[in-house]
């Protein structure tokens, strides 16, 4: 189902109560049971129109309300650029019904909340460079859009399951993790960004706080009546005023301001923190043709460098928000700005001077549906740099435009090379595990391919004689779209089912179909009882700077530097390994 952000969305949801809507203590009880929103906009709604984080949180709120209402269980907060990898499997097809399979374990001990840390592609030889000329016939068959009325439209939106995520197989391992258990790994972090000093002081691209989800049913059965709220861009809320208490904390707080917050009861919030297993993959600018799109569209605009800029919001949207203004999320850095903020030059450059095809935007809305906006613009784009790339094939200029290209040369910096890597750090990377690499998630989205062609072309053989009927072709794109949604369910309810339903017996190797998944938890119960954690050492991962604001929301206190923890320990020291 898509639930489209059109005006007509967005003036429902996205507007403030009344006009003498208070500051102080927030809309009351049941403007809240109504509309969620309502205990975000305070601090977003300023911003909804000029920053999309700020329309991230806002639809992730409004997400949990229309999956309650769908009666489902968990939602997790995931882009169109990641994936979620619920272990590491020996055989891709173990994979298959994971997620289910771990959402349910966790509903079964009682989660209202789960984190999972984001690991990132690590870039190899050959990820920034124009691919060959694609077949789009091809293109057509690996296209699927699930709408609304789950029908197929080809040569229309699509989502190509091929690209990124079957080209990538090697990702860093996110230093929160790693940093902590392997104290080299410090080291070779530093080894490897001072090494690339002139291109990024960072070892990951983009962010590394990892993502959040809620269990809708927990929550609604421990906190009865109580909306939930989408906070911090990637997670959920702890308790429903959790945002509004986080912003005055930032903006009022003396150096005790911790105490203005009472400890949240443990009766109340049970979270789950997936440090060594469950991850979210995030393939962060995969390739040269996804940092054209993102960056030569804006070639008239300087970049800002910070998020919630208030220079972006219009004098309509200020005079809206008013009386919130106490509350407005300020101005923030983007993580890695220096970077960004050259590779946007040299993108731009590259376009003005012909070495890259520029993509521009399509007029109109720039909120609108995905299917109305971004499809369009993705599928416009697609189309123009088949055209350049065929162009290129025929007269031979495609070396020549790629060595000629900043932006490229910047970004191969950044690869994990065998000539540029130097006195085994690429190998000290992955004995400390700040590097792995596997190739699952490409053979299970080959898998599903192929299944889901299997799919539509017997939908497309049954249908081959209506056609020519009037409305034939609507009603046989309905019908492949159909059969490849139902195709996607049996793959999330697991392997054996999804054999049963083929008529092929288990080899003696498949029975082992939960590998991977015995999911084993460490708490943290004397110095942070509301989490539990995948690694023995829970206490220390949770020491990292990450952790401390959403810990301090929970009523912890400081003790000493980065410890944060429960009200009243006797403190005598880290009891816990380093």
């Amino acid at each position: 189902r898509n639930v489209r952000s059109t005006r007509a969305f967005r003036d429902r949801y996205w507007n403030p109560p009344n006009a003498n809507a208070t500051t102080m203590p927030g809309p009351g009880p049941s403007v809240r049971a109504r509309d969620p929103e309502q205990m975000v906009l305070p601090v977003y709604g300023v911003h909804a129109e000029s920053e999309v984080n700020a329309r991230q949180s806002l639809h992730a709120t409004r997400a949990a309300v229309l999956a309650r209402e769908e009666g489902l269980s968990w939602v997790l907060h995931i882009d169109a650029d990641e994936l979620f990898l619920p272990f590491v499997p020996s055989d891709f097809r173990h994979l298959y019904g994971s997620a289910r399979r771990l959402f349910l374990n966790l509903s079964a001990r009682g989660f209202t909340h789960a984190r999972f840390q984001n690991d990132e592609i690590f870039h190899v030889p050959g990820s920034f460079k124009k691919p060959p000329p694609k077949d789009k016939d091809k293109d057509k068959e690996e296209g699927v859009q699930t709408g609304e009325d789950s029908s197929v439209r080809k040569g229309k939106s699509k989502t190509v399951l091929s690209a990124p995520f079957k080209k990538n197989s090697l990702f860093k391992r996110n230093t929160q993790t790693q940093v902590m258990r392997q104290p080299r790994a410090h080291q070779l972090v530093n080894q490897w960004v001072s090494s690339r000093r002139h291109v990024t002081d960072r070892f990951f691209l983009g962010y590394i706080c990892g993502k959040g989800a809620i269990n809708i049913a927990e929550w609604d059965r421990r906190n009865p009546g109580q909306p939930i709220v989408h906070n911090n861009v990637v997670a959920y809320a702890a308790f429903s005023e959790e945002i509004l208490t986080g912003m005055r904390l930032t903006k009022f707080s003396i150096q005790d301001s911790y105490a203005m917050i009472q400890e949240l009861p443990t009766q109340r919030v049970k979270k789950m923190v997936f440090f060594e297993t469950a991850r979210i993959l995030h393939y962060i600018n995969s390739d040269i043709a996804s940092l054209v799109r993102k960056y030569s569209t804006t070639l008239s605009s300087e970049y800002a460098g910070k998020r919630f800029d208030p220079s972006l919001v219009t004098e309509a949207q200020k005079e809206k928000f008013k009386n919130y203004k106490d509350l407005w999320l300020p101005a923030e850095t983007m993580p890695n700005n220096e970077f960004y903020e050259n590779i946007r030059k040299a993108v731009q450059a590259d376009v003005k001077s012909g070495r890259l095809p520029s993509q521009q935007e399509k007029e109109g809305d720039p909120h609108a549906s995905s299917e109305e906006s971004s499809g369009g613009r993705l599928a416009s784009a697609a189309a123009a740099e088949e055209e350049r790339e065929e162009e290129d094939a025929r007269s031979g200029a495609r070396e020549e435009r790629e060595a000629a290209t900043e932006s490229m040369k910047m970004l191969r910096v950044l690869e994990f090379r065998p000539d540029n890597m130097g006195n085994g750090l690429g190998d000290g990377m992955r004995q400390v595990g700040l590097v792995w690499e596997s190739w699952a998630v490409r053979d299970l989205i080959a898998d599903v391919k192929s299944r889901l062609k299997a799919a539509r072309a017997g939908v497309r053989v049954e249908a081959e004689g209506e056609r020519e009927v009037e409305g034939g072709e609507r009603e046989a794109d309905e019908e492949e779209g159909a059969a490849a949604v139902a195709v996607l369910r049996r793959l999330s309810r697991g392997l054996r089912e999804l054999e049963r339903d083929s008529g092929g017996e288990h080899e003696e190797e498949d029975d082992d179909e939960d590998e991977g998944e015995d999911l084993k938890t460490y708490g943290c119960k004397d110095l942070a009882p509301h989490y539990e954690c995948d690694w023995t050492h829970c206490c220390t991962l949770l020491r990292n700077p990450t952790f401390t604001f959403e810990k301090r929301l929970l009523g912890y206190i400081r003790y000493e530097h980065l410890e944060w923890w429960r009200r009243g320990l006797q403190w005598k020291g880290r009891p816990y390994p380093l």
